[in-house]
């Protein structure tokens, strides 16, 4: 069982896409640097 297609589309409001675009930088700095120390 897989999981539900979701629609992927642009976030008009420039808040909401900066506060996301933040949000998921940081995730991927913090893997980034888990696989740094290994």
């Amino acid at each position: 069982m897989g999981r539900k297609k979701i629609q992927i589309t642009r976030i008009m409001d420039e808040r909401n896409r900066q506060v996301t675009f933040t949000k998921r930088k940081f995730g991927l700095m913090k893997k980034a640097y888990e696989l740094s120390v290994l």
